[in-house]
């Protein structure tokens, strides 16, 4: 698709990154009118915790190609990253009535299509949540896409292809 498209990985990230952003965009539009650009913005791009630093960098250069920072009337979007494990802990530890206590360890499990992570963490203060790695975490290229392949490897052994 890249060749035949003449485009880059980060070209492609970059387009995908641009409908998600003009769609969030309307959609901030459509509840709120016309406020959105009197509205500053901080935007939290979840990462496989293995990435690198260098694509790190390719990410922000395809936000930038897909235009969230671009400058704005209300001043500068604000672009950090998230470790996908930690954005995942987060978003369950806080949910209402969840009743997360002091001292639990939690341990998450980021099983994706081309990434598995793990970590365990350990709640320190609840409000606001406070949350330290108990465990080093680990990952590895090993998720689902690879899982895919090895079983499509295997039927075709199995079936003579």
């Amino acid at each position: 698709m890249m060749r035949e498209n003449d485009k880059t990985a980060i070209d492609l990230i970059s387009d995908y990154l641009r409908m998600i952003w003009n769609y969030t965009l309307e959609t901030i539009n459509k509840d709120r009118g016309s406020v959105v650009e009197a509205l500053q913005f901080h935007v939290v791009i979840t990462v496989p915790a293995i990435w690198k630093d260098y694509v790190r960098q390719d990410m922000i250069e395809a936000a930038k190609k897909a235009g969230i920072l671009d400058r704005r009337n209300a001043g500068e979007t604000k672009l950090t990253f998230a470790p996908e494990l930690e954005a995942a802990a987060l978003s369950t530890l806080c949910e209402p009535g969840r009743g997360t206590k002091s001292n639990e360890v939690y341990l998450v499990c980021d099983a994706g299509g081309g990434t598995v992570d793990l970590i365990t963490y350990k709640i320190g203060l609840v409000n606001p949540i406070l949350m330290d790695e108990a465990v080093e975490g680990s990952g590895g290229l090993c998720g689902g896409i690879f899982i895919d392949e090895a079983f499509e490897y295997m039927i075709k052994n199995r079936l003579g292809c």
